[in-house]
């Protein structure tokens, strides 16, 4: 079950005690009070009666295909939606077998069966459909010349972006509620005892604009130049088999989307997860050749490149340990807020710092970004308390704005980031 499901069923079984419904039940509300042909919301029949259902403690359906349709217009939960993937949860809605849905105001408005004006109207790429743009492209409201918009058609990623509009025709339809519920019992209804249970809880991932592996001036290939366990364990080595190329290229299944990654093609990004700061001391190569000055290079004629830059100095010390993360919301002008956060960890050996060079030196910053999860974790996720309290972890895409770091009298290295999230920036001030 998805976090976002999660959430949803935690709110519709804590939601009958407190008079709370969840933010799809109440978007639906909404939407049902402005398909309503007479502009007003009957609660003795249709939407109206089971919000008063809702209210009153009667059970909320999560699997309604209408609170689908709304999970996928305001859900962020797991990352907000992109405009293809609405508009097919949009189709889907519109060809439910559902009598009661099919005969509801909602779907007699998308369906355009119904007289009056839309619920909204959405503009891309697509044209013709019962909701969206009839005759004009989003692509034709913009330069398209100089424009870096919807060049990848309707699928979206970091080097061609998506750029779509929806349009509300009802002033109910705002987003002024959204998770208003969740945050009501959050705040106000969750017992001591439940949040007490809790541990904090974080996952890290290092994202480097950097090949995962890459030629070798030897032939073959060997481990490129991003921060991984791989490249700790063995340097720049040369690949031995297609199992360990599978391996150290592989990402996680989060980041596979198109629109997390720094280009197009997966190979060209190396990412290194929580292994990297939680690796025990064991988990060392003990085989690793130490050489006083300079890097230790093999006797073997078809390997003379160097695997490290450097010697490392104390091969059974571990990678790093994570010791603080601290988020804080800066406010900008107008309605957009950015957050700020700062990250401490540790480097056992201060030899391996040319390992993690994109995080502490200037022209390496560019070159990397970090996708964080945070919150709380609580011990039992099958208890509504416990699916709420897990469901409202956030993660979110930070930048390295600047990096500090110092040296201990055992040779270890504290290093500081400084992050910034990323998106708000561009969201204020992109030319399109």
């Amino acid at each position: 079950m998805s976090r976002d499901s999660e959430l949803q069923k935690a709110i519709a079984e804590l939601g009958r005690y407190y008079g709370v419904v969840s933010s799809s039940n109440f978007m639906a509300l909404l939407l049902g009070y402005a398909a309503n042909p007479n502009g007003n919301l009957n609660f003795d029949s249709g939407d109206g009666a089971n919000a008063k259902n809702i209210v009153n403690g009667a059970n909320q359906d999560i699997a309604d295909p209408i609170n689908s349709l709304v999970s996928g217009l305001i859900s962020i939960v797991e990352g907000g939606s992109l405009m293809n993937e609405f508009m097919q949860d949009v189709d889907a809605f519109l060809t439910t077998t559902d009598s009661a849905t099919r005969d509801s105001d909602i779907f007699q408005k998308l369906s355009g069966t119904s007289n009056g004006s839309r619920l909204f109207t959405v503009t891309y790429e697509t044209v013709g459909k019962e909701y969206t743009s009839k005759e004009v492209k989003i692509s034709d409201m913009v330069n398209t010349k100089n424009s870096q918009y919807n060049k990848g058609g309707q699928t979206s990623s970091y080097d061609n972006p998506g750029l779509a509009t929806i349009q509300f025709h009802h002033p109910a339809l705002n987003f002024s509620k959204r998770d208003s519920g969740a945050a009501a019992i959050f705040l106000n209804a969750l017992p001591t005892l439940e949040i007490s249970k809790c541990v904090p809880y974080v996952d890290v991932q290092v994202i480097s604009a950097r090949k995962p592996v890459e030629d070798s001036p030897n032939g073959g290939e060997r481990i490129g130049d991003g921060i991984s366990l791989f490249k700790f364990l063995d340097g720049r080595a040369t690949v031995g088999s297609e199992t360990e190329r599978k391996m150290i290229t592989g990402l996680p299944a989060n980041i596979l989307s198109p629109s997390l990654l720094d280009q197009t093609e997966p190979e060209k990004t190396t990412v290194a997860g929580m292994e990297v700061f939680t690796s025990p001391q064991t988990l060392v190569n003990g085989n690793e050749q130490h050489r006083d000055l300079g890097p230790y290079i093999s006797s073997d004629p078809k390997n003379l490149m160097p695997a490290r830059r450097t010697s490392v100095a104390d091969k059974f010390r571990p990678f790093m340990t994570l010791e603080s993360l601290s988020v804080s919301i800066t406010p900008t002008v107008g309605t957009l807020t950015t957050k700020q956060a700062s990250m401490a960890f540790k480097l056992h050996d201060r030899s391996r710092l040319h390992e993690i060079a994109d995080l502490v030196t200037p022209q390496g910053l560019k070159n990397v970004e970090l996708m964080i999860e945070y919150g709380w974790s609580h011990p039992d996720p099958t208890t509504p308390y416990g699916m709420l309290i897990n469901s409202m972890r956030a993660k979110e895409k930070f930048g390295v704005m600047n990096s500090s770091y110092s040296f201990d009298d055992v040779g270890q290295c504290s290093v500081t980031l400084n992050l910034f999230s990323k998106g708000a920036h561009e969201t204020s001030y992109k030319l399109i």
